[in-house]
């Protein structure tokens, strides 16, 4: 709801992995303590904590976007470059273009899910504004009235007092109010809550269907589940106006 660079990510992400590389050379023999996955067995607190690092890191690169690499190249050449067995004379990628590489790959990712959240949304509002009740705007907002209002309207200067629920084109939710409401200046949110803030009355409950030129855009959010070009769903009920 509210408004928010891919190389200091990148170098976070590749940090996390050279420490889980690292921590998986730390595996010990003695007394060792058997897990229930295949042949991994913990041996000490350092195996612990190693093998907690993993799943965590492993998890959290998954979810940024290395869901698809060799892991087993990663690994042995991080490993090689931890014990000095790799230098500038005999590594096949210089760190110069290391980098450029990587950021390509996030570029290319990006792309690909925003033409594939573009696709969706188009086909999405072209349907939605043929049912009953969905209005659409000049902006390309659309939006279904839920309930009346009769109180007075917000401006873009007012301070609102709201309830409500944000989901994306396949339900799926990303923010919402639970027992007690939130408040918020209007023209501190996205385009397509400021402009549909404006068209309700205190006590109404409307449904807003914000195309993500409205919304987050090609940026997406990061850190939550709305990708870049993402359209987004909201059903809003105005509570107070300030």
């Amino acid at each position: 709801m509210h408004k928010t660079n891919i190389m200091k990510h990148i170098f976070s992400l590749l940090s996390v992995v050279i420490i889980l590389s690292a921590c998986q050379s730390n595996k010990k023999t003695t007394e060792k303590k058997a897990s229930q996955q295949g042949d991994i067995a913990l041996s000490n607190y350092i195996d612990s904590v190693s093998y907690s690092l993993g799943l965590l890191y492993g998890e959290g690169l998954k979810k940024q976007g290395f869901d698809n690499l060799n892991n087993e190249l990663l690994l042995e050449v991080f490993r090689q470059s931890l014990t000095n067995e790799l230098n500038a004379d005999s590594a096949l990628i210089t760190q110069q273009n290391a980098s450029p590489i990587v950021n390509n790959y996030f570029i290319k990712k990006r792309e690909a899910i925003a033409q594939k959240n573009q696709a969706a949304g188009e086909a999405f509002f072209a349907e939605n504004k043929t049912k009953d009740g969905v209005v659409t705007t000049a902006s390309g907002l659309q939006y279904k009235v839920l309930k009346e209002g009769n109180g007075k309207n917000p401006t873009p200067n007012s301070t609102v007092t709201v309830f409500y629920k944000g989901t994306l084109l396949d339900g799926r939710v990303f923010d919402q109010t639970k027992d007690s409401p939130s408040s918020f200046g209007v023209s501190g949110v996205i385009q397509g809550w400021q402009e549909g803030l404006l068209l309700m009355k205190e006590g109404a409950k409307f449904r807003f269907f914000i195309p993500s030129k409205l919304g987050y855009g090609s940026n997406g959010y990061q850190g939550t589940i709305i990708e870049p070009d993402a359209a987004l769903i909201f059903d809003v009920e105005l509570v107070k106006v300030n």
